[in-house]
C-alpha cells in the first residue's frame, strides 16, 4: 500500500521539480537581460553607464545570474540521472 502512495507522489513530485527548475531559468534569462533596468534605479543619477559604480553593479548581477545558471544546470542534470532521487526507477536516465 506505501508503495503505491510513494509511486503517486513521485509521478507528481518529478513533474513538479522539473517545472520549477525551468521556472528558475526563465527568471534568470531574464535578469541577465533587463540588467541595466535594474541598475540604474539602484545607482545615483550622475552615474553614467561608463562609472566605476555602475561596471561594478553590472559585474554584480552578471556573478550572480551566471552562478544562479550553473547551480540550475547541475541540479537538472542530477535530476534527470536520478541522483538526487530516492527512488531509483523514477530516474529518466536509467535502465529498468
Amino acid at each position: 500500500m506505501l508503495f503505491f502512495i510513494m509511486a503517486a507522489f513521485t509521478a507528481k513530485l518529478i513533474p513538479a521539480k522539473f517545472l520549477s527548475l525551468m521556472g528558475n531559468l526563465l527568471l534568470f534569462i531574464l535578469i541577465s537581460y533587463s540588467k541595466d533596468n535594474n541598475i540604474y534605479p539602484g545607482i545615483r543619477d550622475s552615474a553614467g553607464s561608463g562609472s566605476d559604480e555602475y561596471l561594478q553593479a553590472k559585474q554584480s548581477i552578471l556573478a550572480a545570474a551566471s552562478l544562479g545558471i550553473i547551480c540550475l544546470v547541475l541540479e537538472l542534470f542530477l535530476m534527470l540521472t536520478g541522483a538526487t532521487l530516492f527512488f531509483h526507477r523514477a530516474a529518466a536516465m536509467r535502465k529498468w
